[in-house]
């Protein structure tokens, strides 16, 4: 038999059968897959993405006090307008400044979880 004739009979073999179906678990499998990979936590990326970011973190951190250790704020407008609303406002309401913050971010908190648990429960799976 021709080659050519014994690739004309495979095409027509295979053009007569059905579309092959994927199964009705794959969509969800690959999207669960597909979120798990980008839900990683910082714990499960690569070693030197971690040290990269540890670093840059600790250079933001470290940048802002060498730049303010620099400038003589002793006497300056700013650092005495900061001394009066420290001591006539922050210092005698601290307490109630700090509890503020607390349920401030309990509250966000709380938000946040439920935004979260009605996006999981809509999205399909």
């Amino acid at each position: 038999m021709d080659p050519r004739d014994l690739e004309a009979l495979i095409d027509r073999s295979l053009a007569r059968l059905p579309e092959p179906q994927a199964p009705p678990s794959l969509l969800p499998a690959v999207m669960r897959a597909v979120s798990r990979r980008n839900a990683r936590p910082w714990q499960l990326w690569p070693r030197p993405l971690q040290a990269a970011a540890g670093a840059a973190a600790l250079l933001l951190a470290w940048l802002p006090t060498q730049a303010l250790g620099r400038w003589d704020w002793a006497g300056t407008p700013l650092l005495q307008a900061a001394e009066f609303f420290w001591l006539f406002f922050f210092a005698p309401n601290a307490v109630y400044l700090a509890a503020a913050a607390g349920v401030t971010g309990a509250v966000s908190l709380l938000v946040c979880a439920a935004l979260s648990s009605l996006l999981r429960e809509g999205s399909p799976e």
